[in-house]
């Protein structure tokens, strides 16, 4: 599922706008993992309750597969 901030009436980084999306979706706020490569919507979505990490491309993808094991998330 994807959601859009025309959608959901908020933008990220506002912490309104992770907390309509995990409504959306009908998760807890704690068991999402949200990761982006802009730092304040990272800090957007653990203020509003999410688990987050900020991760870019040129990190490559071993990074990435790092922090979604640090999360219990395989990617394998």
């Amino acid at each position: 599922m994807s959601c859009y901030s025309h959608e959901l009436g908020v933008a990220k980084p506002d912490p309104g706008f992770f907390v309509e999306a995990g409504r959306r979706i009908g998760a807890e706020l704690g068991s999402v993992l949200f990761i982006d490569d802009v730092a304040r919507n990272v800090d957007g979505a653990r203020a509003a309750g999410m688990l987050a990490e900020q991760w870019d491309l040129a990190q490559g993808h071993d990074v990435l597969h790092e922090l979604l094991a640090k999360h219990g998330v395989s990617a394998g």
